[in-house]
């Protein structure tokens, strides 16, 4: 299976998790626009399979870190 590769985009939202953590999809999707909810979920899927980020907590009331 090869890496997904994105434009960019995965380090700006990297960036943001970094900075606004703990923080859900849904937000990280309100803050970018122009990019769709199922694109932000890749995004997110590449980063946890990188180790670069984590879940933590309950899935109702948790959010992303930075690791």
């Amino acid at each position: 299976i090869s890496k997904i590769e994105f434009r960019g985009d995965d380090n700006e939202i990297y960036e943001y998790i970094k900075q606004n953590q703990p923080i859900r999809a849904k937000a990280i999707s309100n803050h970018f626009p122009k990019i769709t909810q199922r694109t932000i979920e890749r995004y997110i899927k590449q980063l946890k399979d990188e180790n670069k980020i984590e879940f933590r907590g309950i899935p109702k009331t948790g959010g992303y870190f930075a690791k």
